[in-house]
């Protein structure tokens, strides 16, 4: 069966109770296939967040939490995104959201809930290199993913579109050209020209 990803820590920020509610449509469209969550999901100084994922987990139907695979913290974990055909991002907050671009550079198309000036930089304005869904919205989430495990041809092509993004986009040489423009518009302002 196919296998949905996520990378991060198992909390709300990070939409973990999006994900799982979505989880729970999902595994019905495609009993088969499996969630797999890379990231901290053991909290012993943090109670509230521990009793959060507990409480998610629950709420899960049998056959639905069955699929579900917590891996924990990994060193690997770009070979988990190797072995995965879907990625899914339900964050509600996002310093950048590095991790969604490493999930494009290893060509697995994404679902990602919308983050202001984060996700409309990094994925295309025409939807082709990965499907941005409404924040907070774990029924679009479920709607897209489902989507994507429905037509494996149009998942690889949205993958091998947000493959050639990243290189295109996110190349260490292009990011450093951003930055050294970025800077010199800085002190050209600062400067006064």
């Amino acid at each position: 069966g196919e296998v949905v990803m996520f990378v991060g820590s198992l909390i709300e920020r990070k939409g973990i109770d999006l994900l799982l509610a979505a989880w729970e449509k999902v595994s019905a469209d495609s009993p088969d296939a499996t969630l797999v969550m890379v990231g901290p999901n053991e909290f012993a100084d943090d109670p509230t967040a521990a009793a959060f994922l507990e409480d998610h987990l629950g709420r899960l139907s049998e056959g639905a939490r069955r699929r579900v695979l917590q891996a924990g913290v990994r060193p690997d974990v770009e070979e988990y995104l190797r072995a995965a055909d879907l990625f899914a991002f339900p964050s509600r907050r996002e310093g950048f959201g590095t991790v969604m671009i490493e999930a494009m550079a290893t060509g697995l198309p994404c679902v990602v809930a919308e983050l202001a000036d984060i996700t409309d930089y990094i994925f295309a304005a025409d939807g082709n290199t990965g499907m941005v869904v409404p924040p907070d919205d774990a029924d679009a989430l479920a709607r897209g993913l489902s989507l994507l495990l429905a037509d494996p041809d149009r998942a690889a092509t949205m993958g091998a579109a947000a493959r050639q993004r990243v290189a295109e986009r996110f190349s260490v040489t292009r990011v450093a050209d951003d930055y050294l423009d970025f800077y010199a518009g800085l002190a050209a302002r600062r400067g006064g020209g």
